[in-house]
């Protein structure tokens, strides 16, 4: 499965899939899952802001400027990309990411 995040919120489940088969990606960096049974949120502004918060699972974001894996398993849950520098992990979730995700 590739998927691309142009703009805005998502948050997906992945179910059983194994890793290296799941990819999403923005224009800042790609996201793949590196554990099954994951369950991710997104919120991506262009060129701007990518925030990411995993609820259970692992998963790693890339860019040219490094790599930073978060989950259960690793030091942190959350994260803020800003202008294609290096992920970094945050302890609290993001302001992004705060509030109910709905579909209209």
């Amino acid at each position: 499965v590739e998927l691309q995040l142009l703009k805005g919120r998502m948050r997906t489940i992945t179910g059983t899939t194994a890793p290296g088969n799941y990819l999403l990606k923005t224009d800042m960096a790609s996201v793949r899952i590196t554990a099954p049974d994951n369950n991710f949120e997104l919120f991506a502004e262009p060129q701007t802001r990518l925030s990411s918060a995993v609820f259970d699972g692992d998963i790693e974001i890339l860019n040219n400027a490094g790599s930073l894996s978060l989950g259960a398993d690793e030091d942190f849950l959350f994260s803020i990309l800003e202008n294609d520098e290096q992920p970094v992990g945050v302890k609290a979730l993001p302001g992004s990411l705060r509030g109910d995700l709905t579909c209209s």
